[in-house]
């Protein structure tokens, strides 16, 4: 596998790169870490892994930057719907901020297709997107407070269709 990072910036980018394997079930992440440094203005290959022994029906492979705000890229090797997703385990928390709703998902298995269930006036952040396992996300929701909201996963509705 490849990872090609870019850098369209004219600042160098100092980060730590996590990669490797996690099972959907969250119960194995075979990963390694490097630092890695991209150069103002550059596309360029950052690393190439190989995937190893690692089954592809029960987990995916991975690329993370550690501690920055760029979300993971990761490896799918067939449909969603013939892959061994288990159901989704995650915590949600809400809090209001001001005049806004901050929610907190943090995903126990791999979670694929989340959305937050919002009402028209809300504003959010982000509301579709996956999780690895362990992975925490914050959703900033503008205009609403005070409110339950729900939450769904694309992946339940997978499991429930196969």
């Amino acid at each position: 596998m490849t990872i090609i990072g870019c850098n369209d910036t004219a600042a160098e980018i100092p980060f730590d790169l996590k990669y490797g394997y996690v099972k959907f079930d969250g119960s194995e992440d075979d990963y390694k870490t490097i630092p890695v440094l991209l150069p103002p203005h550059t596309r360029k290959t950052m690393l190439v892994f190989d995937k190893g022994d690692h089954e592809g029906l029960s987990g995916l492979w991975y690329a993370a930057p550690v501690n920055m705000h760029i979300r993971p890229a990761f490896l799918l090797t067939d449909k969603l719907k013939n892959l061994n997703i288990p159901p989704v385990v995650a915590t949600i928390s809400q809090k209001d901020i001001n005049n806004d709703l901050l929610v907190t998902i943090e995903a126990k298995t791999f979670c694929h297709g989340v959305y937050l269930k919002l009402p028209p006036e809300a504003k959010p952040s982000d509301n579709f997107f996956d999780l690895l396992p362990g992975e925490c996300r914050d959703v900033l929701v503008e205009g609403i407070t005070g409110k339950k909201i729900s939450i769904e996963f694309v992946g339940d509705f997978i499991e429930r269709i196969k």
